[in-house]
């Protein structure tokens, strides 16, 4: 399972590392700790993280926290936790004016950092207007995206998009089958094709929609592609055979 990547921006370096541990043992991916502003920026421009915990007191650093996230917010814009044990007016202020989506206070029980995921990653999505897929999934905004999230389970799940290799419509829901792994998200095929956004994905029948990277073969009827080692046959409709090759290109041999 891939989860999402996060970036632990805290000056001290006991409770960074006791952040790392809590959010690994959660199934999460860490970027850093980050101990600094600077250390940060590097991390956040290599890594590219999907979500970041941000401690707003910085001691030693060129940044506090919250002209860290400012900088954040100039080159990507991802969901943002602040920590912090400091509650006076004029730096709550200064926190709200970057629109965190989550505010963290020390000290905090391990729970409340995946609370504060959830809680900050549904903020985000709703602001950012990803929320349309019925809450359960959402995809960047540039086209073609590298990834999807998708909720399973509690938590916001990281699939790669080259990954998926088919879809299939089950009532108003979607299932997305990967090679080993399947997904269930309530809505329907059409409009999670239209809002993935993504060329490789083509409906080849009103139930079924495929990644043309996957297809290995097809005939008449069916195109072919191969999951958890087995041969699937997903079928081709006569009205959507016309779309799906103009999508292909086709070299005739005798």
């Amino acid at each position: 399972m891939h989860g999402i990547k996060i970036l632990v921006v805290e000056d001290d370096l006991t409770q960074a590392d006791n952040i790392r541990e809590i959010l690994e043992s959660s199934g999460y991916q860490v970027c850093g700790p980050a101990y600094d502003s600077v250390m940060a920026m590097e991390i956040f421009e290599s890594n590219r993280p999907d979500l970041a915990f941000v401690d707003i007191k910085l001691d030693g650093s060129p940044m506090d926290g919250i002209q860290l996230v400012e900088q954040f917010r100039k080159k990507r814009n991802i969901p943002v936790i602040f920590l912090s044990d400091n509650y006076d007016p004029v730096t709550r202020e200064r926190a709200k004016a970057v629109h965190p989506n989550h505010f963290l206070g020390k000290p905090y029980y391990p729970h409340q950092l995946d609370l504060s995921i959830d809680f900050a990653m549904h903020d985000f999505l709703t602001r950012e207007g990803y929320l349309e897929l019925s809450g359960n999934s959402y995809s960047p905004t540039a086209r073609d995206p590298e990834f999807i999230f998708v909720k399973h389970n509690a938590r916001y799940v990281r699939i790669n998009v080259n990954d998926i290799l088919y879809m299939e419509a089950d009532g108003g829901a979607t299932h997305i089958f990967l090679s080993r792994r399947s997904y269930l998200v309530s809505t329907s095929l059409s409009n999670f094709v239209k809002k993935l956004n993504n060329s490789r994905f083509v409906i080849t029948h009103r139930s079924y929609a495929v990644n043309l990277y996957a297809v290995e073969s097809f005939d008449a009827d069916d195109v072919y592609l191969t999951r958890d080692l087995k041969q699937v046959a997903i079928p081709i409709a006569a009205a959507r055979r016309p779309v799906f090759l103009n999508k292909i290109r086709i070299i005739k041999t005798k």
